[in-house]
């Protein structure tokens, strides 16, 4: 077994391996001796940048998580409506998360990644722990404002330092594993916040759950080394141009070139669709089974984050193993797989709202969440395989930018705003049938995620070349 990462330059002439050591040295304002260089590494030392990266993800999502299953104590001590608890979970943090992201990552594809990561999970570890200060709708508006800021600059700079780090062939795979560190996160938020609340009640479950994050930052900015970009994707040893280094400084250069980039497009439109509904069912599914089921917030914590994270969990790494697999095939083959991934959950996830029991829904919880999560390792990978290597934090935060807007920001808020319309009917069962609205619009990101597939090959080595 090879003890450090490989990058092809046996049969580079002295003048290429020159270039081959050239990305890092075009980088503005940046000190050339944190960069990680090929073979300075060893294969465990980038599983530890897996696992570390992995660890700021599930502390991203522990700490985003956690209110859904607060909310029920919130919205009685602060008396807020649904539409309300929709605006907190949905547009106070996704609009900000999506505003700050561009402008986060523009630095990161131009400074040490590293450094943002650190800094972005300090700001929203201290954010979410001010949650728990908060006396009214407008407090926790803002501090859910610092989270999503915060949490802006944890995901495109991370993912664009494992496109450092692993080869192409192998990114599905392991941004399965970095996405599954969101589900562990999902399930200790789902799983710590409800048993908290009742012993020490949700303001201080806030306290708890913020400030571990701080010490991670500090292990993120002591101990993670910053690779040279895109050292692994260019044929002739990552020679960079000037042209291409000009790409990576010009916002107006980096938006023609994703404009012109049809998979980009189409990811990004499957990834808005696929945010509004997830955040939509995650966020309201603990408030359903507490009203139409009368389950406490322990249990709703511990069986919904047991149910919905073990199946979106597994589903994200069978999706990442297949997809690796597949792709040494035929790069088509991981995103086809998502589709089919996302139709296969619909009946699922409508029999999860609609089941007699409590075991039987969550029960369709778990498959709905294994059989939705499969593509998303792969709808990662293609990603950040179909831009050039200089853009890529960029690309990302412009995706997760309207994805935020759209997806996290509307869906939970148009949940929220729909079950308050319908109470006047249907009185507790009104989030029932207001979950409902989502689900039908599934079939939507499974034919985009389909027509991105047929896209992708030719995208992809345009990319490379």
């Amino acid at each position: 077994m090879p003890t450090s990462v490989h990058v092809e330059s046996a049969s580079l002439s002295p003048n290429q391996a020159s270039h081959a050591r050239d990305p890092s040295e075009s980088l503005p304002k940046t000190d050339h001796r944190l960069l990680a260089r090929p073979g300075d590494y060893s294969t465990t030392y980038v599983w530890y940048v897996i696992a570390l990266l992995t660890i700021v993800n599930v502390f991203n999502y522990m700490d985003r998580m956690a209110l859904s299953v607060l909310l029920p104590s919130i919205k009685a001590d602060l008396a807020l409506s649904d539409g309300q608890v929709g605006l907190l979970v949905g547009f106070a943090f996704a609009l900000f998360y999506a505003i700050c992201g561009i402008p986060i990552a523009r630095y990161a594809d131009r400074g040490i990644r590293r450094n943002v990561i650190a800094i972005s999970l300090t700001v929203w570890s201290i954010m979410t722990a001010l949650s728990g200060t908060a006396q009214n709708f407008w407090q926790l508006f803002m501090a859910r404002v610092g989270v999503g800021a915060g949490e802006a600059g944890g995901l495109p700079p991370a993912q664009s330092i494992l496109c450092d780090y692993v080869p192409v062939e192998r990114r599905s795979g392991v941004f399965a594993i970095h996405s599954f560190g969101l589900i562990v996160g999902m399930m200790l938020g789902m799983a710590l916040a409800g048993p908290l609340s009742e012993i020490i009640g949700w303001r201080w479950t806030c306290v708890a759950l913020g400030l571990p994050g701080i010490g991670v930052a500090f292990i993120v900015r002591l101990t993670l080394r910053e690779p040279a970009r895109g050292v692994l994707d260019r044929k002739a040893a990552v020679k960079e141009t000037k042209a291409a280094r000009d790409e990576s400084l010009s916002p107006l250069a980096t938006l023609v070139v994703l404009w012109r980039c049809r998979t980009f497009k189409l990811l990004m439109l499957s990834t808005v669709m696929h945010g509004f509904i997830y955040c939509a069912l995650t966020q309201w599914w603990p408030s359903f089974y507490a009203r139409s089921f009368g389950l406490s917030l322990s249990s709703v914590g511990l069986y919904l984050g047991v149910g919905l994270g073990c199946g979106s969990g597994l589903g994200m790494l069978i999706g990442g193993l297949l997809s690796n697999k597949g792709a040494q095939r035929d790069t088509k083959l991981p995103l086809l797989l998502g589709a089919a991934g996302m139709c296969l959950a619909i009946p699922a996830s409508l029999g999860s709202l609609l089941a007699p029991s409590v075991g039987v829904s969550i029960m369709l919880v778990f498959v709905t969440g294994l059989l939705w999560s499969v593509p998303s390792g792969p709808q990662v990978a293609t990603l950040y395989s179909v831009v050039p290597p200089g853009m890529r934090a960029t690309a990302g935060a412009i995706s997760i930018f309207f994805s935020s807007v759209v997806g996290f920001g509307l869906g939970p808020t148009f949940v929220g705003f729909l079950s308050d319309l319908l109470a006047s009917r249907l009185g507790v069962e009104s989030l029932r049938y207001a979950l409902l609205a989502p689900i039908c619009l599934m079939p939507i990101p499974a034919m985009v995620l389909y027509a991105a597939a047929l896209a992708a090959p030719a995208d992809m080595q345009r990319a490379r070349t």
